[in-house]
This record gives structure tokens, C-alpha cells and sequence, in this order.
């Protein structure tokens, strides 16, 4: 029915809302949304998001505020503020979510400003204490990068509570992908099926869409590989509904062991595409003669 066609540079560090019809690419430009932080008085809950999310990208880990980016973390805070013998001392208790609300991580950081105020401690804080508090954010979450990233793969995969799927699919086979490429692929697509509400299902049926991956790695020169990923949507007896292309260059070796983050984005462009495809098809596999 058709083809959707990926590419964005880096090592798929990027991922794609693809355009069925007309071909449109919108890069994904941040993997994390900050929130603004609970119980801090605006403007601070606004102005510390911000400060946060700064810092996060000064530690490469892309984020932004735009409550209507499209990410694949949201990290939220919840701060109190309170006077001691030493000064005002802050404190947020951090949880970082998937884009489905799955938590996979909670920290902590603190920081206590050298003066006080009458009143309301909130007013004691300067802009130097909240640079502090967002710098030990970034780096605290830039110090557990392999951690979040390995359980943004195990979290559960269940659809929303309360919501119809917007149908079932099975992740057959991934051919092809060297290194942990196979089961690091299979876990991140299944986690971006659930964060659109699709249902995973262990082996294809009447009414389970299918989808396989083949993935090929050609020497583009001494330094850099070409790799090329499609993924068909197929039924439950072989028909193929359309294939989402995915074409990147990448550091020559890099995905000969680990892929990482590779997988997690590379599946999150795919799922973008196999999801275009259902919802013009309807939530289960149509026949053959339809």
C-alpha cells in the first residue's frame, strides 16, 4: 500500500514523524521534556525547567520545555523549600517518565543557599542557587544515562488504562543487525507500539498485524557505514501493507557490539511509520479482497 521513507543524521539520533503521503520529516529535537516544577511558586517552577533543561543540553542530553514537543522522556520535580540554621535549603525529588507515563527513574538533588528570608523561603532563592540545582540535575542524569536508557526497555509495554487500542501487532523476526542489535531493536519498537496504544502480542492471529525487520550495513568508506533498516506491515497471512525505510550513516564498528540509544531511536522512527500505516488501515489487518 505504500513505503515510508526515514533518514536523519548521527547514529539514529534522531527520530522521525514520517508523512505517508506527501513525504513530510519532522526531526525529533529533544529527548527530553522538563516540566514545570510542582510547588515552586511561579515564575520559579517555569524558570527552573528552563534552567534544567539548559543544563541538560549543555551535558548533550537534548531537552526542552515545549509542552507539545514530541520527546521520548519527561522528567518532572517536585520541590520544597525551607530555612535552616545554614541558610534556605531546597530540595526537588526528580522521576523521569517514558512518553506513556512509565516511571523508570527517581533522584534527588538539594542545595542550600547561604541566606534567608522572612516569611517565605522561596524568596531567598537567587538565580546562582537554581543554576546549582539544574547543573546537578544534568549531571546526575547524565551520570545514569546507561541506566535510564536499559529501563526505558523493561518498563511494561501495556496499553493505556481506560483507552481502545489502536490495535494488536506482533514483532516478528529482525534480520540482519549485528551485536545485541536483534534484542534491543525487538524491546525498543514494542516500547514505542505501547506508548501509541497498539497492543504487543507474542505471535501473529486473524486479527494481529505483523511486523519484520531486515537491517544491512554497507561500507560507505574507511570511517563510516551506511546502515538501511525496513520494516514491513504485514497480516496474519503473509500480505504486506506498506514498508517504513529507515537510511542512516554511522561511525564505521559502532553497532558492531552495542547498539544503545541506536535502538531506541531507530525504533522510535519505525513506530512513527508502522503507526501511520495502521491508522489508514484500521485497527485490524484487512483481507486480502477489502
Amino acid at each position: 500500500m505504500g513505503n515510508v521513507m526515514s533518514r536523519c543524521g548521527g547514529v539514529f539520533l534522531c527520530a522521525l514523524v514520517l508523512g505517508l503521503l506527501l513525504g513530510d520529516v519532522a526531526v525529533r529535537a529533544a529527548d527530553f521534556r522538563v516540566a514545570p516544577v510542582e510547588g515552586a511558586p511561579p515564575p520559579l517552577d517555569e524558570r527552573l525547567a528552563r534552567l534544567v533543561s539548559d543544563a541538560m543540553n549543555d551535558y548533550d542530553l537534548p531537552a526542552t520545555t515545549d509542552p507539545n514537543e514530541d520527546v521520548v522522556y519527561v522528567l518532572k520535580g517536585k520541590a520544597s523549600a525551607k530555612g535552616t540554621a545554614g541558610g534556605t535549603a531546597t530540595s526537588v525529588e526528580w522521576e523521569v517518565t517514558r512518553a506513556d507515563g512509565a516511571v523508570l527513574r527517581r533522584l534527588r538533588t538539594e542545595d542550600v543557599a547561604p541566606y534567608m528570608a522572612s516569611g517565605d523561603p522561596w524568596a531567598a532563592l537567587d538565580m546562582e542557587s537554581l543554576k546549582r540545582l539544574a547543573v546537578e540535575t544534568a549531571r546526575t542524569l547524565e551520570d545514569s544515562r546507561d541506566d535510564l536508557e536499559s529501563a526505558a526497555l523493561s518498563a511494561p509495554t501495556t496499553p493505556a488504562a481506560g483507552k481502545e487500542p489502536l490495535g494488536r501487532i506482533a514483532i516478528g523476526p529482525i534480520n540482519g543487525a549485528p551485536g545485541d542489535g536483534t534484542e534491543m531493536l525487538t524491546q525498543a519498537l514494542a516500547q514505542v507500539m505501547a506508548q501509541y496504544n497498539v497492543e504487543v502480542v507474542p505471535r501473529a492471529g486473524p486479527d494481529v498485524y505483523v511486523t519484520k525487520g531486515s537491517v544491512e550495513l554497507v561500507d560507505k568508506n574507511a570511517d563510516t557505514q551506511t546502515v538501511r533498516i525496513d520494516w514491513q506491515l504485514n497480516g496474519p497471512n503473509g500480505q504486506n501493507y506498506g514498508t517504513v525505510e529507515q537510511e542512516n550513516d554511522v561511525p564505521r564498528g559502532s553497532l558492531d557490539s552495542q547498539w544503545g540509544d541506536a535502538a531506541v531511536y531507530a525504533a522510535a522512527g519505525a513506530g512513527d511509520g508502522l503507526v501511520v500505516l495502521m491508522q489508514r488501515l484500521g485497527p485490524t489487518p484487512p483481507k486480502v479482497n477489502e
